[in-house]
C-alpha cells in the first residue's frame, strides 16, 4: 500500500507538515505563492522556486517575530458515528479473504497501471 507522508519528526520532537500552496502565473511573467491559515501570506517571485522560497522565508520571519505554530485537541460535541460499526467484522471468517483479495486486485492494478501509484512530486521549474 502507498501512502502519501504528513510529515515527519526531528530529534527535537519537532515536526515537519506539508501545507497546501497556490502557485499561479501573474502579468509581470513571474509567479505569485500563496499559502492559507494559520499562515496566510502572499508572495512574488520571477520563477516558481523563488516565489516558494519567498513564501518559505515570509513563514520562518513570522515564526522568528514570535508567531508560534502549535496543533489543539479539541473534544468533539457529537459521537462519531462511525463507532457503532467498529469492529463488526471481528468474528466473520471471511474478512481475512476479503482482506487478502483486496490487496491482490490492489496489487495487480498497480501492475497494469502505473499512473495509480502514488510517487513523489517531480520538481519544480
Amino acid at each position: 500500500m502507498n501512502l502519501i507522508p504528513l510529515g515527519r519528526f526531528s530529534r527535537l520532537g519537532r515536526s515537519t507538515r506539508k501545507i497546501p500552496i497556490l502557485v499561479e502565473p501573474i502579468e509581470n511573467a513571474g509567479y505569485r505563492a500563496t499559502s492559507g491559515p494559520p499562515l496566510a501570506a502572499s508572495v512574488e517571485g520571477a520563477t516558481r522556486q523563488e516565489a516558494l522560497d519567498r513564501l518559505h522565508a515570509e513563514i520562518d520571519r513570522r515564526r522568528a517575530d514570535g508567531a508560534v505554530v502549535m496543533p489543539l485537541d479539541i473534544t468533539t460535541t457529537e459521537e462519531n458515528p462511525w463507532l457503532a460499526m467498529a469492529g463488526m467484522f471481528r468474528n466473520n471468517p471471511r474478512f481475512d479473504e476479503w482482506q487478502a483479495a483486496i490487496e491482490e486486485n490492489r496489487r495487480k492494478l498497480d501492475e497494469e497501471d502505473p499512473l495509480l501509484t502514488w510517487e513523489e512530486d517531480p520538481p519544480l521549474p
